[in-house]
């Protein structure tokens, strides 16, 4: 931490302390971050001290080669001050283009754009908070006909989070303070927890008006056409198939968020010709509970409604 060089005039800068005061972070396994140009006597931080996400280290100011306030911000592969940016994905944020914001994850802001972290909302927050040992009870209809489900939150010996119903169907989730994903399904085709992975696939855990984000799925899980089988024997050149989710939030109402989802399946090159798609919509009280999910498309009609053991 270097904390003493003198904040310039607006319009003027020290050149010969080129990054002014700085914070040099140790992220563990070689990964560096430094933030540089601060206030002067700001740093609340000192070498060797532990910090975590949301602690306040410093001000921004206008120190070293800064002609204006700013802070510089990078990933680098040393501790050494003004070495090299390293190229290193954020986690997830958001990005404002032609008025509606976007969800990035595991990617790099582009020059020009801004940017802005998610601010959680507390109902979707607790609504995607599955925790060990929760029981789900679900009414469920499926093409007119009327099924229950049970599900359970467990956790296996690798640490991984997971859904599962009474049949052993399993459904992956990561934990996240920001974000909720599901990682990975395994299962059939007609219970309910394979219909809740399509519609929540990954969500933010925050909302905002004109927000869209994009997913996608294993082949595997989500084309059921006798296409798929034949195109497993061009995988040996490239892919030939894809599956994609488009996901927004709908505008919200009153008491609860809508959450639109759009599945696309689709061929490529040589299989071109090939196209399916699927709607979802997942329905969220504005207190923390996912009431309903529905799932639709030209052979599927799923519509269910989600209860918490022990609520009413």
């Amino acid at each position: 931490a270097i904390d003493n060089v003198k904040d310039n005039e607006i319009g003027k800068a020290n050149i010969k302390q080129n990054w002014g005061n700085t914070i040099i972070l140790n992220h563990g396994e070689g990964l560096f971050s430094s933030l540089s140009h601060l206030k002067r006597k700001s740093i609340t931080v000192k070498e060797g001290e532990k910090v975590k996400k949301g602690d306040v280290i410093a001000k921004c100011g206008n120190s070293g080669r800064s002609p204006t306030p700013h802070l510089h911000f990078q990933f680098q592969l040393t501790d050494k001050l003004g070495d090299k940016t390293y190229k290193f994905p954020f986690s997830h944020y958001l990005v404002k283009c032609d008025g509606t914001l976007e969800l990035k994850t595991f990617d790099y802001p582009v020059e020009g754009k801004c940017v802005r972290n998610i601010e959680t909302h507390k109902g979707l927050k607790n609504a995607y908070d599955f925790k060990l040992g929760d029981e789900f009870e679900i009414d469920y209809k499926l093409n007119g006909q009327n099924l229950k489900e049970h599900w359970e939150i467990k956790v296996d010996i690798l640490n991984s989070v997971y859904i599962e119903n009474k049949n052993g169907d399993r459904l992956f989730i990561y934990p996240n303070e920001k974000v909720f994903y599901i990682t990975n399904y395994i299962g059939g085709r007609t219970s309910s927890l394979y219909f809740f992975y399509l519609t929540s696939v990954s969500l933010p855990l925050g909302f905002y008006e004109n927000l869209s984000w994009r997913d996608s799925f294993p082949v595997s899980i989500t084309v059921k056409s006798w296409i798929r089988y034949i195109t497993e024997f061009f995988l040996l050149f490239k892919q030939s198939i894809v599956s994609l989710a488009e996901i927004r939030f709908a505008e919200k109402k009153e008491d609860y968020f809508v959450i639109e989802s759009k599945i696309i399946n689709k061929g490529l090159g040589l299989f071109g010709f090939f196209r399916e798609e699927g709607s979802g919509e997942v329905i969220v009280s504005s207190e923390g509970e996912i009431k309903t999910f529905f799932f639709k498309n030209k052979q599927t009609n799923f519509e269910a409604k989600i209860n918490k053991k022990g609520l009413s």
